[in-house]
C-alpha cells in the first residue's frame, strides 16, 4: 500500500505544479479589472470562511 500512495503523491504533486504554471499564465493574460473582481472575490471568500471557524470554535 505505500508504494501505491507514495504514487498517487508524486502525481498530485505533479499535477499541481502544472496547475500552477498555467495559472500563472491565465493569471498575466487576464485583463486588470477580472483581476481586480478575482482578488476581491477570494478576499470576500476568506473573510466568509474566517467567520465560519470563528462561528464553529463557539
Amino acid at each position: 500500500m505505500e508504494v501505491v500512495e507514495d504514487n498517487y503523491y508524486e502525481g498530485h504533486k505533479k499535477l499541481h505544479e502544472q496547475l500552477s504554471d498555467e495559472i500563472f499564465v491565465v493569471l498575466r493574460e487576464m485583463p486588470e479589472s477580472a483581476y481586480n473582481d478575482l482578488f476581491m472575490m477570494l478576499k470576500k471568500f476568506e473573510q466568509f470562511l474566517d467567520k465560519q471557524i470563528s462561528e464553529n470554535k463557539n
